[in-house]
C-alpha cells in the first residue's frame, strides 16, 4: 500500500545500514515503488543504495504530472549545487522518464540565463539537452550562442580561427540542416546588431551555404538599421567580398 511504502521510505535514512538495506528490498516489492523511491532520493545518503534506487526507478518508469516533474527538477538542481555528481544523476534520470518535459525545462532555463548575461551557467545547463541521447536543435543553437557570447570576437582571421563557437555554427549550417539565420533573427532579446555583423563578416569569407549565410546576415544588418555603423561596415565587407 501507499502507507506501507511511505513508512519504508522513512527508514531509508536510518543510521543502521542493515535496516536501510531491508527497507530498500521491501520497497522494491511495492506496486508504486518508482514514485516512492523518486520522492525519497534526496534522503538516501549511501551511494550504493542511491545507485540502486535510480536503477529501480528507471525500471518502474513512474508517470509524473507536470507539477511533480517540475518539483523533482527543481530539487535536482538544488542537490546539484552541493553534489554535482548526484544532481546530474537525478537530472539524467528525469530526462529518461520524461524527455519532452526535460527538454522544455532546460531550454527555458538556458534561454533565461542567456538573457540575464549568465552565459557560462547557461552553457553548463544547455549541455544537459544536447548530448547524443537528447539531441535538440534549439538546445544546440542556444549552446552555440552562449559560447559565442563569451568568445573572443576579434575580426582578425587568426582570432576567428581560434573562436570555437564559429565551428559550432558551421556544423549546424553545413551538416545539421538547421536554419541558423532564421533562429538568429527570432532571438531579438539574445542577439544584437554587432553579433550579426561579426557572424556575417566571418561567414561571407567561406564557401557555398556558409557564404550565403554570411551574405544574408550582412544584408539584414544593412536593411534593418541602414544608418548604423555596423550597416556601413557591412556594405564595405560585402563590396570587398565581391557581392553587389
Amino acid at each position: 500500500s501507499k502507507e506501507a511504502g511511505a513508512a519504508l521510505a522513512e527508514i531509508l535514512d536510518a543510521e543502521d545500514w542493515k535496516l536501510r538495506e531491508q527497507a530498500m528490498k521491501s520497497l522494491q516489492q511495492c506496486p508504486n515503488s518508482g514514485e516512492i523511491l523518486l520522492a525519497s532520493l534526496s534522503k538516501i545518503e549511501d551511494d550504493a543504495q542511491f545507485g540502486l534506487a535510480v536503477h529501480k526507478i528507471q525500471e518502474a518508469k513512474p508517470k509524473l504530472s507536470k507539477a511533480e516533474f517540475s518539483e523533482q527538477l527543481a530539487r535536482a538542481f538544488e542537490i546539484r549545487e552541493t553534489d554535482t555528481k548526484r544532481g546530474d544523476n537525478i537530472l539524467s534520470l528525469l530526462s529518461s522518464l520524461d524527455p519532452e518535459s526535460f527538454q522544455i525545462a532546460i531550454l527555458e532555463k538556458g534561454k533565461a540565463l542567456i538573457e540575464k548575461g549568465d552565459y557560462q551557467e547557461a552553457e553548463a545547463e544547455l549541455r544537459l539537452a544536447t548530448g547524443a541521447r537528447n539531441e535538440n536543435k534549439e538546445a544546440k543553437f542556444l549552446l552555440a550562442l552562449a559560447r559565442f557570447k563569451t568568445s573572443n570576437r576579434g575580426l582578425h582571421k587568426a582570432e576567428r580561427n581560434k573562436n570555437k563557437s564559429l565551428a559550432v555554427f558551421t556544423q549546424m549550417i553545413e551538416f545539421d540542416g538547421i536554419d541558423v539565420f532564421g533562429m538568429l533573427l527570432e532571438e531579438t532579446k539574445l542577439i544584437d546588431r554587432a553579433d550579426l555583423y561579426y557572424l556575417g563578416f566571418h561567414f561571407v569569407e567561406q564557401m557555398g551555404k556558409l557564404r550565403q549565410f554570411g551574405v544574408d546576415l550582412l544584408q539584414h544588418v544593412i536593411t534593418s538599421s541602414p544608418r548604423s555603423t555596423e550597416a556601413k561596415e557591412a556594405k564595405n565587407k560585402l563590396t570587398l567580398s565581391g557581392v553587389n
